[in-house]
């Protein structure tokens, strides 16, 4: 009887356990029937903040195919915009923007013109880095301006290298690294690469 009461508490301990470090944000679809604009709306948990800065910063057209151009973005979640609203502060340590519309519109346009490139591109057609060098990859011009080196990771699996899943990652002239989480999720009008949750999205 014992051992069936410890196996139970045990049982019921796990269940109860918060994963702290994980964020879930959820399975996607590869294709959607719709364009980058209404597939922003369809997850608020992940895409609020992003809807938010798009309309703020008079950028709708870009994404909801009136522009007539076909875009990819490196796409910020509801975490990475929080974080740049948390760490961006003052000479006072303060907290400079509370909201997402706190921050100039202008402001937020170069950010997210930064992170956009035109056309659909997906993961494949982005050459391997040459690891650790941070060198490899494919050179393109962001659509503010600046030049992003775009990359793909290949993982190990069962510790053999380079077997495992590819992942996605842009670097940009600074030196900020941007992760992506799941790629290839496209729509009618362009692709969306989702950024990590722990990729802070920022100035470029």
């Amino acid at each position: 009887m014992k051992n069936v009461l410890l196996v139970l508490t045990i049982a019921s301990l796990m269940v109860c356990c918060d994963k702290d470090n994980y964020i879930d944000s959820g399975i996607h679809e590869r294709k959607h029937d719709c364009t980058v604009w209404e597939y922003f709306q369809t997850d608020h948990a992940n895409w609020d903040s992003l809807v938010v800065m798009i309309k703020h910063a008079n950028m709708i057209g870009y994404f909801d195919g009136t522009n007539k151009d076909e875009i990819t973005i490196f796409a910020p979640t509801n975490h990475s915009i929080n974080q740049y609203l948390f760490q961006t502060l003052g000479d006072d340590w303060e907290r400079l923007y509370e909201k997402v519309t706190d921050i100039p519109a202008d402001e937020c346009r170069e950010m997210l013109l930064s992170y956009m490139i035109h056309g659909k591109k997906f993961l494949e057609e982005f050459e391997h880095e040459v690891k650790g060098t941070r060198t490899g990859g494919t050179m393109v011009q962001a659509l503010s301006g600046i030049d992003l080196r775009v990359y793909r990771i290949t993982s190990s699996f069962y510790d053999i290298p380079d077997i495992g899943a590819e992942k996605l990652a842009f670097q940009a002239p600074e030196g900020y690294i941007g992760t992506v989480a799941s790629c290839n999720i496209e729509m009618n009008n362009g692709v969306v690469h989702s950024l990590d949750a722990t990729c802070m999205f920022t100035k470029l």
